[in-house]
């Protein structure tokens, strides 16, 4: 039986101190408690996982204009199980189902089902299903959000292969995956709100690198090609770059302790200039991040995260700038 509580609470303030007006201040501060169960049962022939999910959050937000809402409140539940089935030694077929009850969008069903074939040290495998994310609070209720907001809910499929090197210490893996998004969530420049596109599609290729160098160190990568379009309007969705690289470093230096570090490259996309009216290229840019995960005892872990490690100016949407070094500690229980 997996167990995990966790406790968030964040406060972000923007303020551009460029601005004479001070039209520019907002403070968005949330309370996000989080329960997660999960219990993985073995037989003869596969595994049957059941589990639920439980999300409790706060919010309270205000800008210049005046307090947008104050302790609002949503709450998730859900409720899964699978069951994965070994055919023969190297079939295996995976199926199960979620389910969601959010307390403002109802409830959403979501099956999904893979399968894969090992011939040797080559995989293939494939998979569908799909998906569903509410609207977050700041994209209803915030003056640029939509209270008449969809829940997006998606269908996809996913096509690869693997093939293990050197004794199993390299993988490489190429897969093509597509998506179909309805009611996706996209910012509306004539407008000045969010809204939901009718529909959406986001396909293209992943190239994957798993290493391991020496039993305390794995090194992984991945490079994605993305192609995404509004199917209604025939043209590309903004803030998609074509390319996106990940680059990640795990190193066991003691037994109990694990460091990590996380280089994410972003490469340019178009955005939307609010002061010039005008597509534009929005510059890539790169982040580094660092997590640190302690076994204090046989079930307890403590464990602390470091966002934008070296404290970088960037922007994912053109003309804001993303947060600062943000530093996040946590206690794990595991019964």
């Amino acid at each position: 039986l997996k167990f995990n509580l966790s406790y968030f609470d964040r406060k972000y303030e923007f303020e551009d101190p460029d601005d004479p007006w001070d039209f520019t201040y907002s403070s968005t501060h949330s309370r996000t408690l989080r329960l997660d169960i999960q219990s993985d049962l073995s037989y003869s022939s596969g595994i049957f996982t059941f589990g639920g999910e439980w999300k409790d959050s706060h919010i309270d937000d205000l800008d210049n204009f005046g307090v947008n809402f104050k302790d609002k409140k949503m709450e998730t539940k859900a409720l899964f199980i699978q069951n994965r089935l070994d055919l023969a030694r190297n079939f295996f077929i995976t199926a199960g189902i979620r389910l969601d009850h959010h307390s403002q969008f109802g409830v959403h069903y979501s099956p999904r089902v893979t399968g894969a074939y090992i011939f040797k040290d080559t995989k293939l495998k494939a998979s569908w299903g799909s998906g569903f994310r509410a609207p977050r609070p700041n994209e209803l209720y915030k003056w640029w959000g939509n209270k008449d907001l969809k829940p997006e809910v998606s269908s996809s499929w996913e096509v690869g292969i693997e093939q293990k090197l050197f004794n199993s210490r390299l993988l490489i893996g190429l897969t093509h995956f597509s998506s179909e998004i309805k009611d996706l969530i996209v910012y509306d420049f004539a407008s000045w709100k969010l809204k939901n596109l009718d529909q959406s599609r986001l396909r293209g290729q992943e190239i994957t690198l798993y290493f391991i160098p020496h039993r305390n160190f794995i090194i992984q990568a991945n490079y994605t090609h993305l192609i995404a379009r509004d199917k209604k309007e025939n043209k590309n969705l903004l803030r998609r770059p074509r390319a996106s690289f990940n680059f990640d470093f795990s190193f066991k230096p003691f037994e109990r302790i694990k460091l990590n570090l996380n280089l994410i490259y972003v490469g340019r996309r178009k955005d939307y200039d609010e002061l010039t009216f005008s597509t534009v290229d929005s510059p890539a840019f790169n982040r580094v991040d660092f997590s640190l995960r302690w076994q204090l005892k046989e079930r307890i872990y403590f464990t602390t995260k470091v966002n934008n490690l070296l404290n970088k100016k960037y922007q994912e949407v053109y003309g804001y700038l993303c947060p600062d070094r943000g530093v996040y500690f946590g206690i794990e229980f595991n019964f």
